[in-house]
């Protein structure tokens, strides 16, 4: 019986490298990629994604905790496999155990993924400046970013770290802030390609739900 992957955007270039190892065949939904910013609302969406596909022999949602959405999700009548990572972020950064996921705090993240997710937000530099003026729009990006100027890309060895360098150079800019590259192994996503579960996943059974406590936590983060 093929299995459902409820599975999040900004992770689909590095998933689609992730699969070429597998043997199996997994039946894709791509979530909303919004719904990552509604938590209750990505609930919603992700309970009723699970009560229209109950004949599938798993689901596997790959979107983490994100902000307590998978909290108390559950199935009739399949299992449910969630990994134990915070976000997207964390899956991007794992490599053969969660054990040793080394993030580094209070950093703003990005992928080949996450330039094209933000491309499209209300938030990229260029439809600011187009809409609000330079000065308004560096203005607005440095209260809205207060805190935060460290950036980081993530290199998940697909080549794209100039293409990200190039599409963050002016905004890294405007907030003053640096840029670091990292590894990034997705580990997470190479362990569901090769339908291997282990004690970075949650699993429930039929009528579980899904627990708290489970995830990685953000204390000291």
């Amino acid at each position: 019986m093929k299995d459902l992957l409820l599975l999040c955007p900004t992770l689909r270039y590095e998933w689609r490298t992730a699969e070429k190892t597998s043997n199996k065949t997994y039946k894709i939904e791509w979530i909303p990629q919004h719904l990552h910013n509604t938590p209750d609302k990505l609930h919603t969406y992700l309970q009723e994604a699970i009560d229209k596909n109950q004949d599938y022999g798993r689901i596997i949602i790959c979107v983490s905790s994100c902000g307590g959405s998978t909290i108390g999700l559950h199935s009739d009548k399949t299992e449910l496999i969630i990994p134990r990572t915070r976000d997207c972020l964390d899956i991007l950064l794992s490599d053969k155990t969660l054990s040793t996921l080394n993030r580094p705090a209070n950093g703003v993240f990005y992928t080949k993924g996450w330039i094209d997710f933000w491309k499209q937000s209300d938030h990229y530099l260029p439809k600011l400046e187009e809409s609000m003026g330079k000065e308004k729009a560096h203005a607005y990006l440095r209260k809205l970013y207060n805190g935060f100027n460290k950036f980081y890309i993530i290199d998940t060895g697909l080549g794209q770290v100039d293409e990200i360098k190039d599409a963050l150079a002016s905004f890294i800019a405007v907030l003053n802030g640096t840029c670091q590259v990292i590894p990034g192994h997705y580990g997470i996503l190479r362990k569901i390609a090769q339908d291997h579960f282990d004690d970075d996943f949650i699993i429930t059974k039929p009528g579980e739900a899904v627990p708290n406590g489970y995830f990685l936590s953000y204390e000291g983060y």
